[in-house]
């Protein structure tokens, strides 16, 4: 490994701690402060700003493929095209976006079920968390350029200060002010204000002046070639949408913020996962665009195989573990009330493994704005799921079982979605014969998933796990124990040795 590497690396590890201590500490206190029906509110709050960024965020998406092609290259009033052109448009998409925010807010208690008195603090919580949503597009636009350098240590920082400044201010405002969910909201806005201010100031300290944000570099062509790629993102991005979000929405309509609320707390685990996966994931996309930038298609495709693996079964083992300890993780992080809705927990949990796995190839296929294919299925399955869904919640009678059918279906359409469509497009984009060894990779995974699961299950019945001692230690071991017949059992010879020489590295 490089020496940035080396460095991004570790910054992911800081950041992955920093999540993980506030992802942990800031659900289970939210709930405590305002009660499961209150936070209820704040998930809907959060899946509404991924709707509205199914444009904005495929934008910088789109951006990132040509600015970074361009910056690699060398041509700097390329680049500074993109990026100004790509500024106009999200003021334009702000502009536009404007009045449906107006009247989204206005009519909040049409739109979810919303209890009356929920309602005025709901509506600054809405208005607040918009605003902040598309101040944050302005910063990423700004944080594209320490993407494409590879500066992935610079974007933690970043993520760092974002995550350490919504629990200090919410923290403030609850004890010198009231614990009000509307407070949230305003919470976002000031977080994003300050991070919007240090984002221009990396910005400005890393493109030495070789990069100009200006008027009189906003160009048609450029326009043109971003937004022509925007479009399939975004079509993407709705089936994304529809397949891994949509279901809190429903659950809010057809039963009540409780169950959206429980729903959402589960969930987070997932993103937990996630952000942990990230610490290697995200040192693969740069990587990969560099790699397809100077034509080398051949490390294009070995880091995508073997990567997708590495990172893919990294996840299985997390899942693993935390669906074997699911019960003691739901009574002592939101409570004993909420122990009977670990299977929600557990088909939120174990698609994540192949969705993680998925994002490997989705560098690939997005650096050659390869798009159209995986654009329109994910849409054709996403739209299947939504249907499907809201036929069960039509016939549930307000059964929550019926819940646990909605999840387990929209799972198999996930993993439908994620590895196995990613892998289609990926061996095609490449006309890559080894599909067996895809197959391979997706059943290593799942039994990496399957022996997690049950190592951890099987622990928690020959000693107790019912205090956060307890559990901390438990996942402790029984994860380095996953971790070694993981190694010996799944990976094969040459495998083990790049692995051993990439923490070499390290030492």
């Amino acid at each position: 490994m490089t020496n940035q590497v080396n460095k991004n690396f570790v910054s992911n590890i800081i950041n992955l701690l920093v999540g993980v201590f506030v992802g942990l500490f800031y659900t289970p206190y939210l709930i405590r402060c305002l009660g499961v029906a209150a936070y209820g509110v704040v998930p809907l709050a959060f899946i509404v700003n991924q709707y509205i960024s199914v444009v904005t965020t495929s934008l910088t998406g789109s951006l990132t493929r040509f600015y970074s092609v361009s910056l690699q290259q060398g041509k700097y009033k390329e680049a500074s095209r993109y990026l100004s052109s790509s500024f106009l448009i999200i003021t334009l998409i702000g502009c536009c976006l404007l009045p449906f925010f107006i009247w989204f807010v206005s009519n909040l208690d049409r739109v979810f079920n919303i209890p009356a008195n929920l309602l005025s603090s709901a509506k600054w919580l809405f208005s607040f968390t918009l605003i902040s949503f598309l101040m944050s597009l302005y910063s990423s636009l700004l944080n594209i350029t320490l993407y494409a350098l590879n500066r992935i240590d610079l974007m933690n920082v970043v993520k760092i200060l974002r995550s350490a400044l919504k629990v200090v201010f919410t923290i403030c405002f609850f004890l010198f002010f009231s614990k009000d969910v509307g407070f949230i909201g305003f919470v976002l806005f000031l977080t994003e204000f300050i991070i919007l201010c240090f984002s221009y100031v990396v910005y400005r300290r890393t493109v030495n002046n070789k990069i100009e944000i200006s008027a009189g570099h906003l160009n048609k062509k450029a326009l043109l070639a971003v937004l022509s790629m925007t479009v399939f993102v975004i079509i993407q991005q709705v089936g994304d949408t529809g397949l891994y979000r949509i279901d809190n929405f429903i659950v809010n309509k057809y039963w009540s913020v409780r169950e959206s609320g429980i729903l959402g707390a589960v969930s987070d685990f997932g993103n937990y996962i996630m952000t942990s996966i990230g610490v290697i994931s995200s040192l693969f996309g740069p990587l990969i665009l560099i790699a397809y930038s100077k034509e080398e298609h051949d490390k294009v495709k070995s880091l995508a195989v073997e990567n997708s693996l590495y990172v893919g079964l990294m996840a299985a083992l997390l899942a693993g573990v935390i669906i074997g300890f699911c019960k003691p993780i739901i009574t002592l992080w939101i409570g004993p009330n909420y122990t009977s809705y670990f299977p929600w927990m557990i088909l939120k949990l174990y698609v994540i493994p192949f969705y993680a796995a998925a994002g490997v190839f989705a560098f690939v296929y997005r650096a050659w704005n390869y798009l159209k294919v995986p654009a329109l299925w994910t849409v054709i399955i996403g739209a299947i799921n939504l249907l499907v869904s809201i036929l069960l919640c039509e016939f549930s009678g307000g059964d929550e079982t019926y819940i646990f059918y909605m999840l387990v279906i929209s799972s198999i359409f996930v993993i439908l979605q994620s590895y196995i469509l990613c892998s289609y497009c990926f061996s095609r984009l490449y006309n890559f014969s080894e599909k067996r060894a895809l197959f391979i990779n997706f059943l290593k995974i799942l039994f990496v998933l399957l022996l997690s699961a049950l190592l951890a299950y099987v622990y928690g019945l020959f000693i107790s796990v019912g205090q956060l001692f307890q559990l901390c230690i438990a996942i402790i071991v029984v994860g380095c124990v996953a971790l070694i017949l993981s190694f010996m059992l799944v990976l094969r010879k040459e495998q083990k040795q790049r692995l051993l020489s990439y923490l070499k590295s390290f030492i």
